[in-house]
């Protein structure tokens, strides 16, 4: 799991120019934010506090996208 999530981690890297931009600093914050905090709680191996924090990473995703995406 923790490989994944610096998989996520390094996604999110390379759209921080494209986030900063759009001046979603915020959005991208929410990102970084909730991705070390299911990190730490992968590592304390704190799997209640992990299944809580992973659906956050994953809405935090989909703003990412939401954000990104150009208007038809």
């Amino acid at each position: 799991a923790l490989e994944h999530l610096e998989e996520a981690g390094k996604i999110g890297d390379s759209m921080r120019r494209d986030l900063i931009k759009k001046d979603s600093e915020d959005v991208l914050k929410k990102f970084e934010l909730s991705i070390e905090d299911l990190k730490d709680q992968l590592e304390d191996k704190n799997f209640y506090l992990s299944r809580i924090k992973a659906p956050i990473v994953i809405k935090n995703i989909k703003l990412i996208q939401d954000t990104l995406e150009v208007p038809k």
